[in-house]
C-alpha cells in the first residue's frame, strides 16, 4: 500500500453512490451481485452504475468475475483493511516523530540546564 493506492480507495468511497454500492455488497455478506441487481436495489441508472462500479473496481474495493454474459461484483474488504492499516501506520509514525522531536531539548533548554561553576552568577 502506498499513498496513491490509499487515496484511490478513499476517493472511490467519498462518493455517496459508491459508498452505498460498497456497503450494500458488504451487508449482503460479501455476496456477488450483478450490476442489474445492484442498480435495482439502489435505484441507480445503468450508465451511472457502470461508472461507479468501474471506479470501485479500479480502486481495488470490488472484484468483478464473469458468469456467462454477466459480471458479478463482490467487495474486497481486505483492501479496505489495508487502507485503514496504512493510514493508522502513517499516523503512528507521525506521532512517534512528534514525540521524538519533543523529547529532544532545544538549544535554549540545553543552555538553561548546563551546570555553572560555583561562584558565577547569571548575568542578564
Amino acid at each position: 500500500m502506498n499513498d496513491e493506492s490509499a487515496l484511490d480507495g478513499i476517493a472511490a468511497l467519498s462518493n455517496k453512490s459508491r459508498w452505498e454500492i460498497f456497503w450494500l455488497l458488504v451487508s449482503e455478506q460479501c455476496a456477488q451481485k450483478s450490476a442489474g441487481e445492484i442498480g435495482e436495489r439502489l435505484n441507480i441508472a445503468p450508465a451511472t452504475l457502470s461508472f461507479h462500479l468501474k471506479e470501485l473496481t479500479h480502486a481495488g474495493l470490488l472484484s468483478a468475475t464473469r458468469s456467462g454474459s454477466r459480471r458479478l461484483y463482490a467487495p474486497d474488504c481486505d483492501v479496505l483493511g489495508e487502507i485503514a492499516n496504512y493510514m493508522m501506520s502513517k499516523c503512528a509514525a507521525a506521532q512517534r516523530e512528534t514525540s521524538n522531536h519533543n523529547d529532544t531539548p532545544t538549544e535554549k533548554e540545553k543552555t538553561r540546564a548546563e551546570p555553572h561553576a560555583p561562584g558565577h552568577e547569571w548575568v542578564r
